[in-house]
């Protein structure tokens, strides 16, 4: 039987009976990862589900609570944009991967980790409505501008 998956090289040795036997086991019975069903039971920890809610919770302990009582809101976006800069530059990738993966939580986590972004983001886009009825920034559309 010819390995047709590996590149070409030379002969190291002989592979002994129950190696062989191994191998051929290993490639008789592999799976498509897509056929493989997951045991929730082993990958359901306490911790996966508790992890989005401190990250949310680090979050607005660092960035929001800190920025929201700011009443000048070209201070209050300075604040937002740095503290936010500094939690991510400080190590901290709970904030990048919750953002990035959130559809891979199960719905309840979703809606909680949801409606806290959505929180966020509304803080965000009333300083800059904030900031554009001052006359202190450009006509820009606050969504878009939150979102950046």
């Amino acid at each position: 039987m010819a390995d047709t998956r590996s590149p070409k090289r030379e002969v190291q040795g002989f592979y002994t009976r129950d190696e062989l036997a191994l191998a051929v086991q290993r490639r008789t019975t592999k799976k498509p990862l897509s056929k493989v069903v997951i045991n929730d039971a082993i990958v359901e920890r306490y911790y996966q589900e508790r992890a989005p809610g401190v990250a949310m919770d680090r979050l607005e302990t660092m960035v929001i609570e800190p920025s929201r009582v700011i009443a000048d809101p070209n201070k209050r976006l300075l604040s937002i944009v740095t503290r936010h800069a500094q939690l991510l530059t400080d190590g901290n990738k709970a904030i990048t991967i919750l953002t990035d993966e959130v559809d891979g939580l199960k719905p309840k986590h979703r809606k909680q980790i949801l409606d806290r972004k959505r929180a966020y983001f509304e803080l965000v886009r009333n300083t800059i409505d904030s900031l554009q009825a001052d006359g202190r920034l450009r006509d820009v559309n606050s969504t878009v501008a939150a979102f950046s």
